[in-house]
């Protein structure tokens, strides 16, 4: 019997659907860990994927790899960068009511073009179909040891974990800056196990380890979005399924599931001792009645939903450009806080006009990921509905993992990477 040791969980960790190549390069290996990390300093998020992707991207030039960026992304980021440098001008010079800090105009300027280039660099990262695979593998694997990390310092206590894996003494952020980024990373990487690893122990435990792991960050949203991914993995499963095993195993698992939670809840006081963990325990709240959870536990959400709601109109639906969206919240409702909705958001910094093509972009994605949904492979399809779905709670318009993942989903939508990706 083989041990479950490190070593045969990564041989385990192997894709189905795509051909496997001994070559695995380091730079995506280390891109696929580095993802994970994030830091604020002076009010710019800075992580180690910045030089890991520059590195990528050098060596490229280098061996004079040929790759090209596409018009038309170029041409849309560079016209949105422009508008939003004539509406911040626009607010400096004519709304005289506000006192603008330069530094925090430089800082959102920044961020956004960062946000950009990785968007645009993953046409440059991704000319071979491997690139990709290492990349997906290494991030899987990556949050399968963060997440059994943050569970371990959960449980037993262990300071110097929560000191570098938690946000606070509830709620664990891995490695980056905040406890709902953390979340979908960790059901970003579930999604990406059960969809493209082949089926073995190794991908139950580890599929185990993620969601213990989301449980650990106290989001909400993260659980009200894990529930509904996870009935939808089943539906689609047992409809798209071509033989009855997938619809067998799947009954099997939930009457298990149900008569172990019914034997631990009647003859155990299991159930005590989870809820007495105070991220399950917050997380759990989202069951309240009403709309308490959402405004209990420092949430706020409708809050500042309706604040972020009154800057757009405020501006007249042209945006507030590189303004700072906090700043504007205090002096119009005296909320200094995002807007914890990336639509919301979006709408307020972009404006009317290019917040509706970026929709009509996401809806694009969305409805092909639908349209190419098979049993065998509906990782685009759970993928662009988890982002979908946190967007309404969470704000990740700055995100460098959003914006690559949207456009690694953009560039597998196009037939001629994957054309491209056969020949690697």
């Amino acid at each position: 019997m083989k041990k479950l040791c490190l070593k045969s969980w990564i041989k385990y960790m192997e894709f189905k659907h795509v051909t496997q190549r001994s070559h695995n390069d380091f730079l995506f290996v280390l891109l696929g860990f580095a993802l994970h990390q994030s830091t604020v300093i002076k009010g710019i998020n800075f992580s180690f994927s910045d030089f890991v992707v520059i590195l990528i991207v050098s060596q490229i030039v280098f061996l004079k790899q040929s790759f090209k960026l596409k018009k038309i992304e170029l041409f849309f980021i560079i016209s949105l960068i422009v508008y939003r440098l004539i509406i911040t001008f626009y607010f400096i010079i004519f709304k005289n009511d506000f006192i603008f800090d330069f530094n925090d105009i430089m800082s959102n300027f920044f961020k956004f073009v960062i946000v950009c280039f990785y968007f645009l660099i993953a046409n440059v990262l991704f000319y071979k179909q491997q690139a990709l695979i290492s990349l997906i593998k290494s991030f899987v694997i990556t949050s399968s040891i963060i997440g059994f990390l943050c569970i371990l310092a959960s449980l037993i206590k262990i300071s110097f974990l929560k000191q570098i894996l938690f946000f606070d003494e509830i709620r664990a952020q891995g490695l980056m800056n905040d406890p709902n980024y953390f979340a979908l990373l960790q059901l970003s990487a579930l999604v990406l196990l059960m969809t493209l690893s082949k089926e073995s122990l190794i991908k139950y435990l580890t599929a185990f380890v993620l969601i213990g792991s989301i449980f650990t960050s106290g989001s909400k949203t993260a659980l009200l979005i894990l529930i509904f991914i996870s009935l939808a993995y089943l539906i689609f499963n047992m409809f798209s399924s071509k033989n009855g095993k997938f619809i067998v195993s799947s009954l099997v698992t939930i009457l298990i599931s149900i008569f172990s939670f019914t034997y631990l809840y009647i003859y155990t006081s299991m159930f005590e001792k989870i809820l007495a963990i105070p991220s399950i325990n917050r997380m759990l709240s989202v069951f309240v009645e009403k709309s308490q959870a959402l405004n209990e536990g420092g949430s706020t959400r409708t809050l500042v939903w309706e604040n972020g709601i009154d800057i757009i109109i405020y501006s007249k639906t042209l945006g507030i450009g590189f303004v700072e969206f906090t700043k504007v919240g205090q002096i119009l409702n005296g909320i200094s806080l995002v807007s914890h909705n990336t639509y919301i958001q979006i709408l307020s910094e972009w404006g009317l006009f290019f917040g509706l093509i970026y929709f009509g972009f996401l809806i694009f994605l969305f409805l092909t990921s639908i349209k190419r949904y098979t049993y065998k492979n509906g990782v685009i399809f759970y993928l662009m509905l988890t982002f979908l779905l946190y967007f309404i709670s969470v704000s990740f318009i700055n995100s460098r993992f959003v914006a690559l993942s949207l456009a690694i989903i953009w560039l597998i939508s196009n037939k001629s990477f994957m054309r491209d990706g056969a020949r690697a």
